[in-house]
């Protein structure tokens, strides 16, 4: 009896002492699937970044991030692209950590502010852990831009 009391005891402790703990679970698409969900896919290095001068729907802080485009494979071609990024704190799932200086394979959407894309759990890569990436990329857009030909 003594030993059911003290096991019941550690384990009541050890609970009441865990810290909380968030799960992290980041869907994973197939390239392909990135893809075509997105409405702009490019390759660029960042020139800027800061806070948006708005907050969003859910009360999070929203970054701004402009980029020197380096190659782009869907949307409007353009030297300079403006995202949008909602903000949190270092550490949380999925993380993609900006540094102005480095270049980043995004995927970016349409929304009424203007491009935007996560920083958690999004479909962005760091650009020198991109190369199998960017190399399936080249292959997508060739055959993407050799049926746009053909049927227009």
């Amino acid at each position: 009896m003594k030993t059911l009391l003290r096991i019941s005891i550690v384990v009541g402790l050890l609970t009441i002492s865990a810290s909380i703990v968030q799960a992290c679970s980041c869907a994973d698409p197939s390239q392909r699937a990135k893809f075509r969900k997105a409405d702009v896919v490019f390759l660029g290095e960042i020139t800027d970044h800061g806070f948006f001068d708005g907050i969003n729907k859910d009360s999070q802080l929203v970054q701004s991030v402009s980029f020197a485009v380096k190659r782009q494979w869907k949307g409007p071609q353009q030297k300079q692209i403006r995202l949008l990024m909602p903000f949190d704190g270092p550490g949380m799932c999925g993380d993609m950590k900006l540094k102005p200086g480095l270049q980043y394979l995004i995927y970016a959407f349409r929304e009424k502010k203007g491009l935007v894309t996560y920083a958690d759990c999004g479909p962005n890569i760091e650009a020198s852990y991109a190369a199998e990436d960017i190399k399936n990329l080249n292959r997508f857009w060739f055959r993407f831009s050799a049926r746009l030909w053909l049927f227009n």
